[in-house]
Formats: structure tokens, sequence, C-alpha cells
């Protein structure tokens, strides 16, 4: 079953919510888009300039953890730009927040999806499997990465 699969993810990363929250809890707190992702970014050259960087959709912005944002970065890019703010993270540190930031992003699908969930509706099952098989491969990394156990 889809839903009952999802919803056994959902308990197994509730049990392990408090290692999640103590690996966030060393990492430094930035401003936050929240839904930084290709669509709501836009690189455009400009003739004086170079590169600009213009990111949209703000609405989900706050301050903290940058564990969302960075499921969709360049993560060695990143860190080399802030390595010397942050002067005591690491890239593998990065990545393991990146991974943090892709099953919270999967959580809010699951929420997504369930708003409007018929089990009649074969494009909400659809989804709701791929999501499920995406956050199987996520807590098996996240297993992998000993900051969580199965």
């Amino acid at each position: 079953m889809i839903v009952s699969g999802a919803m056994s993810q959902c308990m197994w990363l509730e049990s392990h919510w408090n290692e999640l929250e103590k690996y966030s809890d060393r990492m430094p707190r930035t401003f936050v888009h929240g839904d930084f992702k290709p669509k709501n970014a836009l690189v455009r050259r400009d003739s004086h300039s170079g590169a600009v960087f213009t990111s949209y959709d703000w609405e989900m912005s706050g301050w903290g953890v940058p564990a969302v944002d960075l499921a969709h970065v360049d993560i060695v890019a990143y860190h080399s730009v802030l390595k010397e703010l942050w002067s005591g993270v690491q890239v593998e540190d990065l990545k393991q927040l990146a991974l943090i930031g892709k099953i919270f992003r999967r959580l809010a699908a699951f929420d997504w999806e369930s708003e409007k969930f018929d089990p009649r509706w074969e494009i909400a099952m659809e989804h709701m499997n791929l999501y499920k098989a995406d956050m199987a491969g996520l807590i098996q990394v996240l297993c992998g990465s000993n900051h969580a156990s199965a």
C-alpha cells in the first residue's frame, strides 16, 4: 500500500526526529528562502555586471538552518562562498544538511498530496508512490551516514 508505506516512513522519521534536530542545531542560522529550486531562480547575463542571480517566490522565507534550500544547490560551490563566514562548516556537513533538507521537502510533498488525496485519483496515487520511493532512498542514505539507524 502506497499510503501505509508513506505513513511508515513518517513514523520512522518521527522516531528519529531528535537526531535530525540535534544535527540541524549544530549548523549556523541564516536567511532561508524556503522554496529554493530551479523554477524559482534565474541567472541572466548583464552587459555591465556579467551574471546576475535573481530568486522568486519568497513566501516561505524566514530565519533558520538552510536545509531545504540546499536540496537543489551545488554544495561544493556553496561551501566555497560561505567557508569564510562559517569556518567550522565542512562540505560533508552541508551534504548532510542537504540530505535532511531533501527529507523535509518530501515530508512537505506528502502533506501537499494528502490535501488533495483520494484513492480514486490516479495521479495523486502516482505522485504519492514517487514521493514514497524517493523518501525510501533518502532514509537509506541517512542510515548509511550514521546519523540515524533503521
